[in-house]
């Protein structure tokens, strides 16, 4: 069945490549979007400021290595996801997070950002920079109604 929607995608135009390690495509992309996209939608920056900015750019790689060490404490081989090809070779343009904030549309924290951390709280991973930077998201996208405070709140909660 994957065989024949892949021959649909790509018979649309749309790539659709085999993927060896779904696990590993996962986190590959999530740790794009909990580091770089969280980074955008704080600065309303492109993702070539990553690139550009010493400052922000270590910043987005240790958001990635906190995302990588909760990918490995998961068990997901984490050896393909190179965080500083995501930081150094980024599209030139807003990611969907940010195009969200910009546009009024409810901002997808929870998924990219409270479940990884609350797995890290599960595993013990330690995540200060992703934490921080959670909650100054949180904070944006309640301020424009744009996200529920709840989630802060249990977030909160689950890291003492």
């Amino acid at each position: 069945r994957l065989d024949a929607i892949r021959h649909e995608l790509e018979a649309a135009g749309i790539e659709s490549p085999p993927i060896a390690n779904i696990r590993q495509a996962i986190w590959g992309k999530l740790t794009l979007n909990i580091s770089s996209s969280m980074l955008s939608l704080l600065t309303g920056h492109r993702l070539t400021i990553l690139r550009d900015d010493v400052m922000l750019g270590e910043l987005c790689m240790q958001a990635a290595a906190e995302s990588i060490a909760i990918a490995a404490a998961l068990g997901v081989d984490t050896s393909e996801i190179d965080a500083e090809r995501l930081r150094t070779m980024p599209p030139p343009h807003l990611p969907s997070m940010r195009q969200d904030f910009d546009n009024g549309k409810p901002l997808e924290l929870d998924a990219i950002v409270f479940a990884p951390l609350a797995l890290a709280r599960a595993l013990g991973v330690a995540t200060p920079v992703l934490d921080t930077l959670a909650v100054l998201a949180a904070r944006i996208g309640q301020d424009r109604g744009l996200y529920a405070p709840r989630s802060v709140a249990d977030f909160a909660r689950n890291r003492r």
